[in-house]
């Protein structure tokens, strides 16, 4: 393992200079602009004391998340890893998706000796049969079509319901098992070669103990032109490095939800629990 490289998120806050921003110079804030006391006064004040045990434990998963580290694992694993898709695959993703599995196909061999990527696309997916015909030759890609009629016990819907038919079909193939593990990306989640070599050391050595781990997203801010999507696509590492970190790595236990993408899971494990969560607006 190493550290990382100054710099490296580049996110422009050190960690003392979060606290300092959430605890003094908001609520001072608040006192500044209002010259007086008021009902919306008192109304923000309570708000701001409902929301302090979020914040503190954002902070306690901040302050733990300081030292980490890109994986620079260099030995191979014999547990077999799926990395599954699971893509809505409209003409406007195609791009994004070939991205992600040439990442895949670059990125796996340095790390695993087992390994295949599996696409979970709908029945009437817009690029169904451009995809089926460009990686049919490929041993090392699979396709996988969720029925049309195609429903759950519960009624899951969307990326639920995919990847409840994902599961469900990797049973009929035989590959559940303790030793085949489960990576999900969505499709417009490239990977490194750092990604693969930390999939492959969590397996090795932690694997009979935690059966779940959550990555980091990092997003190319110096693509994005609006400044608006920059800060809304921020939230999401700061949830890794704060509140999920917080629960995941430090509990031990993801009581608040998981990052869809970017996540292993032993595949045994997922079965088990399933995506059958109702006609719900949830999948993770």
């Amino acid at each position: 393992m190493q550290n990382l490289r100054q710099g490296a998120f580049e996110m422009g806050l050190t960690f003392w200079q979060i606290p300092v921003i959430l605890v003094l110079l908001i609520p001072a804030g608040f006192t500044f602009i209002s010259d007086s006391s008021s009902p919306i006064t008192y109304a923000i004040e309570i708000l701001w004391i409902m929301g302090m045990p979020i914040i503190a434990i954002a902070l306690a998963g901040a302050f733990k998340s300081r030292k980490v580290r890109l994986s620079d694992f260099s030995g191979h694993i014999d547990e077999t890893v799926i990395f599954q898709i699971a893509s809505i695959a409209r003409w406007d993703v195609v791009n994004a998706l070939e991205r992600v599995i040439n990442s895949i196909m670059s990125s796996a061999p340095r790390n695993l000796r087992s390994w295949f990527i599996n696409i979970v696309i709908e029945e009437n997916s817009e690029a169904r049969s451009y995809l089926e015909k460009k990686y049919s030759g490929n041993e090392r890609i699979r396709i996988t079509v969720v029925p049309r009629e195609y429903r759950t016990k519960k009624g899951a819907l969307a990326k639920s319901r995919a990847n409840q038919y994902a599961i469900e079909n990797l049973r009929a193939q035989g590959l559940i098992s303790k030793n085949i593990w489960i990576y999900h990306l969505d499709d417009d989640t490239s990977i490194g070669p750092e990604s693969v070599a930390a999939v492959a050391e969590h397996i090795m050595r932690y694997g009979d103990r935690y059966y779940l781990a959550q990555g980091i997203l990092s997003f190319p801010h110096f693509l994005t032109r609006n400044f608006i999507t920059k800060y809304a696509d921020s939230m999401r590492p700061t949830d890794d490095l704060t509140r999920f970190y917080f629960f995941t790595n430090v509990l031990k236990m993801p009581l608040i939800g998981l990052h869809g993408e970017n996540m292993l899971v032993r595949s045994d494990i997922e079965e088990s629990v399933g995506w059958d969560n109702g006609n719900r607006a949830i999948a993770d």
